[in-house]
């Protein structure tokens, strides 16, 4: 049983580290994005450069913010509120979602995955 044991911790160990090497190397991969592009429901409703702080209100929904090279959601009329409580993203592909209003907020640029809600 102790051997057992033993290649279990050995396989274990190589899953974590494998998995931390493909998280750093994806975020390394990854370019800061050059705009937001602001989505409702699967519509194109904005773009803003990463580059300009602006603020916008999407139809009353809610509220993007970009500062500081970074995005995020400040008010949302949704009920749990997640996409509010979301860090700032500024890397291509990266994306907030506000689900019950049907609004995405996502950085292209190169680099980034091709994904829209």
């Amino acid at each position: 049983m102790n051997k057992l044991f033993r290649h279990d911790l050995a396989l274990i160990l190589a899953i974590v580290l494998t998995a931390l090497a493909l998280g750093a190397a994806s975020t390394l991969l990854t370019k800061e994005g050059e705009t937001v592009e602001v989505r409702l429901r699967g519509e194109l409703y904005a773009e803003l450069p990463l580059s300009r702080d602006a603020e916008l209100d999407v139809d009353g929904l809610c509220t993007v913010v970009v500062k500081d090279g970074g995005a995020y959601v400040r008010n949302s009329s949704c009920r749990n509120k997640i996409c509010q409580r979301h860090p700032p993203i500024s890397r291509a592909g990266e994306t907030i979602a506000c689900l019950p209003n049907g609004v995405t907020v996502r950085v292209a640029g190169e680099g980034g995955a091709d994904f829209y809600v």
